[in-house]
């Protein structure tokens, strides 16, 4: 044992530690630049259309809690495995709609934690229902259709997220469904 580190402390070269320090700071800085700058908007290939999405509609009350709601349609009956990337895809497009047309909802919704809610609806009719109840409400609905080349048929609509939103507000749509 006494032999590796001595080997160790002779290839210890406090010019590399040094560089590879100031490589590493360099490393960091970029990712964080990488981070902090607004990424060019994705094109969207599963989701309802943008007319289902309101205009920019203000938060009603900034100190309101904020949350999604992802809504599964269980009629599929999906795997834990699709039902958690459609979830990911849906809590990204509602994210991103969101951060476009309703950026102070976003801003209060991700400084209250990004609370994220999973919930089980019946099958497509309910989940275009609360679709439909979403947008009159004008909260972001984002609904994902799976591209079929797993467990379901292509175009199954899988999840609907609601929000980010008030939590009063997207109560009244989603509070009657059981938590998944």
């Amino acid at each position: 044992m006494q032999g590796a580190t001595e080997k160790l402390v002779q290839a210890f070269h406090p010019a590399s530690f040094v560089a590879g320090v100031a490589i590493g700071g360099l490393a960091v800085s970029f990712i964080r630049s990488l981070i902090k700058r607004k990424p060019a908007p994705a094109p969207v290939q599963a989701s309802a259309p943008s007319a289902d999405v309101p205009p920019r509609a203000p938060v009603d009350d900034p100190d309101a809690e904020m949350k999604m709601v992802l809504c599964v349609n269980t009629s599929l009956k999906m795997g834990k495995g699709k039902i958690g990337a459609q979830c990911g895809h849906a809590a990204i497009g509602a994210y991103q709609k969101a951060r476009e047309r309703q950026p102070e909802r976003v801003a209060a919704w991700e400084q209250a934690g990004t609370t994220k809610i999973a919930v089980q609806v019946h099958d497509e009719e309910e989940l275009d229902q609360k679709r439909a109840e979403a947008k009159k409400r004008g909260l972001i609905a984002y609904q994902v259709y799976d591209a079929g080349r797993t467990q379901i048929a292509a175009g199954s609509a899988t999840v609907l997220a609601i929000g980010p939103g008030p939590v009063e507000m997207i109560n009244e749509i989603t509070g009657d469904c059981k938590l998944l």
